[in-house]
């Protein structure tokens, strides 16, 4: 086996996920290197790093630099118990039921092969998954009305990191 190509021996999500600088910092942010590394199978949907790239400025900060709940929260939203690659429901680690429907799970689209690792799959969407906090809005609304709540606490996190 190529040691350049698959730095562990037989890779594991968590070897898998660090191909995904951003949302790997999201997992270690969040305190889920564990998970990943461990034997419970998982289905992993990872936003690319374009995702990433066109989250809104003030999103992308709080996600990395705000509450770290709310890092554990959306990190979390992307383990999905089992290996859920077949059309129905899903449940994440959260116990939210997530729909999957090939090429889609949940509004994200499936952009990349999945990758077949130790303890699951690691499946490459365009889109990062927000969870739902008890309310029928759309999920980027949901999102503000978190950051909105979580305000003062960002900023005082943020000024005390700057």
């Amino acid at each position: 086996m190529d040691q350049r190509i698959h730095p562990c021996p037989a890779p594991s999500l968590l070897c898998e996920a660090a191909r995904f600088p951003s949302f790997f910092a999201l997992v270690v942010r969040a305190g889920l290197l564990e998970e990943l590394d461990g034997d419970q199978p998982f289905t992993v949907v990872v936003p690319t790093e374009a995702a990433f790239e066109d989250l809104p400025d003030e999103l992308a900060s709080a996600l990395f630099s705000g509450p770290v709940e709310l890092a554990f929260e959306v990190a979390e939203h992307h383990l999905l118990r089992g290996e859920a690659l077949r059309d129905g429901a899903s449940s994440t680690l959260q116990g939210e039921s997530v729909v999957v429907r090939a090429p889609r799970i949940a509004q994200a689209k499936i952009v990349g092969l999945p990758r077949v690792c130790r303890n699951g799959l690691l499946v490459p969407i365009d889109r990062l998954l927000v969870p739902r906090w008890g309310s029928d809005d759309a999920d980027e609304a949901r999102l503000r009305r978190f950051l909105d709540d979580h305000a003062e606490d960002t900023m005082r996190e943020l000024r005390e990191t700057a």
